[in-house]
């Protein structure tokens, strides 16, 4: 069986880049059946450098600036096709990435395949990098995949979803600026079975522009992505009650780790009250040794997980951070009040 198949690429300000994700649309060995561009209120003449270069070949979708789930939802919406393909516009798929793919998608109750990738400046591939097992599998409970330690791999630039599917589970999120991929993707793994191909058929940017919004070292995405994620796996365990006991159990320490994260960010904020809420949730669950360790240290002194948490995050490049929350006075405070409860223990 041999479907139809659509890419859909959103963009935003990209026309340059966006050219080398349409090219290798165009250039694959089993080609796409259309090509959706969706123009999210691009200002630097995207749409114009699309349609002269590329002519018909493309569908241009244009509409005022609403984010990328928008987008992706718009894509999918003009789309015809039963299979849709995304692809962000500063990434690129390798010529027989369709050709291999596809064959994943010939059993009827795989409703997501992903492509094994590679960022554009490294040799490793994600899987592997991931300890992922290098051979195709269909994942018949996806959940235990999306929960396992290490990360699942599964990048929106190597997915193809049906269509039914992607609609019956919602599509995108479009209250979400990020992890709108990650809210999706549980959602749907509730409905049916995903598959992993091995081969490395994508390769992801790592190139830095304004526009990025995946920048880890952004303080402002890195504390949106805790807060996001946060609430994705607080829902998931709540609904997880009839998945395997491990499954809920690896949820249940992915949850604590990002809560920790969480944690963390309010203490470099200042904001120590709902830092020793997140640690008194952490200790509620089925916590790892780390998190466990740094929800007691939030509880005596938060200034001192938010100082610690600042030295890490500048010895890591990252920008943004806030300022004024953690003077020398707010430090000695939280020494002192660590000191006075080690006394009194």
């Amino acid at each position: 069986m041999d479907e139809h198949v659509a890419a859909v690429i959103p963009t935003y300000n990209r026309k340059e880049a966006l050219s080398g994700a349409i090219e290798s649309v165009l250039q694959q060995t089993r080609p796409a059946d259309e090509l959706v561009v969706v123009d999210d209120g691009s200002t630097d003449g995207t749409a114009r450098a699309v349609a002269s270069r590329f002519g018909t070949a493309v569908r241009l979708v244009r509409q005022p600036r609403r984010g990328v789930a928008a987008a992706r939802n718009a894509g999918v919406r003009a789309s015809t096709a039963a299979l849709v393909a995304f692809l962000d516009s500063d990434d690129t798929w390798l010529p027989d990435k369709l050709a291999v793919q596809l064959a994943a998608m010939d059993d009827s109750a795989v409703l997501l395949s992903a492509t094994n990738w590679r960022w554009k400046t490294a040799s490793q591939s994600a899987f592997a990098e991931r300890r992922l097992a290098l051979q195709a599998s269909v994942l018949r409970s996806p959940l235990a995949h999306l929960t396992r330690g290490g990360g699942h791999g599964l990048w929106p630039s190597t997915w193809i979803v049906r269509r039914d599917a992607f609609w019956s589970a919602g599509g995108f999120d479009e209250n979400l600026r990020v992890a709108e991929d990650t809210e999706f993707i549980f959602r749907l793994a509730w409905h049916g079975s995903f598959a992993l191909v091995p081969e490395v058929l994508a390769e992801r940017s790592s190139a830095m522009d304004a526009h990025k919004l995946t920048n880890f070292r952004d303080f402002r995405y890195l504390r949106e992505l805790s807060d996001n994620t946060v609430a994705i796996l607080l829902n998931v365990c709540h609904q997880i009650e009839n998945q395997p006991r491990q499954v809920g159990r690896a949820a249940e320490r992915q949850l604590s780790y990002h809560l920790r994260r969480q944690l963390e960010y309010l203490a470099l904020d200042g904001r120590s009250r709902e830092a020793r809420k997140r640690a008194f949730a952490i200790l509620s669950r089925c916590s790892g040794a780390r998190e466990k360790l740094t929800a007691l240290a939030a509880i005596i002194s938060p200034p001192m997980v938010g100082a610690r948490k600042r030295r890490s995050l500048l010895r890591r490049g990252v920008e943004g951070l806030p300022t004024g929350a953690h003077s020398h006075g707010a430090l000695r405070r939280g020494v002192a009040a660590a000191m006075k409860a080690a006394q009194e223990r």
